[in-house]
């Protein structure tokens, strides 16, 4: 829901945006989970970037008209995010 309708979000009204931001919230705690052999604000970090990055790519890959750039976008994040 964030990566297809982030610009939208963005410009909706605050009970719109709160519910949004509790649910990239919801997302972040889920990942920060993965981290649980690191101390909680460095686990809240790398979820919050990775989440970010997820987010981001995936908008990026529907964004471009290349079918294989947008392969790429989504590869080399999963790469990367796999090794943080």
């Amino acid at each position: 829901m964030l990566a297809g309708l982030g610009s939208e979000l963005a410009r909706s009204d605050e009970r719109t945006r709160a519910a949004a931001t509790a649910g990239f919230l919801k997302l972040v705690d889920i990942l920060a989970q993965r981290y649980r052999l690191t101390n909680a604000e460095t686990a809240m970090q790398r979820a919050l970037v990775a989440v970010s990055a997820i987010i981001g790519a995936l908008t990026i890959s529907r964004i471009v008209t290349d079918p294989k750039l947008s392969a790429t976008v989504l590869r080399e994040t999963n790469k990367h995010l796999a090794n943080m």
